[in-house]
C-alpha cells in the first residue's frame, strides 16, 4: 500500500491516492488492539504474498529473530509445465494506460484482443474484425513464488543511480548500491 511518495504525483488522482491511502490506514479496524488468537500463535511480522519481495523481507526478518508468517493467496501448485499454468496459479490483467480510444493505447506492440470466437489477438494491428481491446497482458503469479513462479524467475534490478536515490531521499546511507544489492550482484 502506498502511503506517500518523495516523487511528484500525476495530477489531483495522485494526491487522492495518497490519501485514500492514509485513511484506509488509520480506518477503526487497523488502530484497535486485538486479542491472541485462542491457540496461542503471535508474530511479530505478517507477509501477505510470498514473492520476490514478500519472500526477501519475510527472511530477513526471520534471521534477525523475528516471528514470522507469510500469506499467500494462491496455492502450491506449480502448474503444467512451463507457460501452462491453472487458473489457481495466476490472475489475469489486462491495463489500458489510456481512456477508451486514445491512439496512444496503440503504441504498445503486446496489445491483447479478444476475438469475437473467445480468442486472443496479441499485436498493435490486424485483428480480426468485431475483437474486443482488452490492453496490455500482465500477467500475476498467484502461488508459493508469486510471479516469479510464472515468469521464468527472471529478475530486474534497480540501477546504481536508483539505489543511490533511495539513499538521498530516505537520508540512509545504508540504501546506497556499494551497500546494498549492487554488493551481491553486478549493477
Amino acid at each position: 500500500m502506498k502511503l506517500l511518495s518523495t516523487r511528484k504525483e500525476h495530477g489531483a488522482l495522485g494526491g487522492l491516492r495518497g490519501l485514500l491511502s492514509l485513511a484506509l490506514l488509520m480506518h477503526a479496524p487497523f488502530a484497535t488492539a486485538q486479542t491472541a488468537p485462542k491457540d496461542g500463535a503471535v508474530y511479530d511480522y505478517i507477509i501477505v504474498g510470498s514473492g520476490p519481495g514478500g519472500a526477501v523481507v519475510a527472511v530477513n526478518l526471520a534471521k534477525a529473530g523475528y516471528s514470522v508468517l507469510i500469506l499467500e493467496a494462491g496455492d502450491d501448485n506449480a502448474g503444467r509445465g512451463f507457460g501452462q499454468y491453472t487458473p489457481t496459479v495466476t490472475w489475469d490483467f489486462y491495463v489500458k494506460h489510456y481512456p477508451e480510444g486514445d491512439p496512444r493505447d496503440n503504441q504498445y506492440s503486446h496489445l491483447t484482443w479478444q476475438t469475437p470466437e473467445g480468442r486472443y489477438w496479441v499485436g498493435q494491428s490486424g485483428a480480426p474484425a468485431g475483437s474486443k481491446l482488452l490492453g496490455v497482458y500482465y500477467p500475476r503469479g498467484a502461488t508459493l513464488g508469486g510471479s516469479s513462479m510464472i515468469n521464468a524467475m527472471v529478475c530486474w534490478l534497480p540501477s546504481e543511480s536508483d539505489w543511490n536515490y533511495h539513499a538521498e531521499v530516505t537520508g540512509d546511507q545504508s540504501w546506497r548500491c556499494v551497500y546494498s544489492t549492487c554488493t551481491y550482484w553486478a549493477c
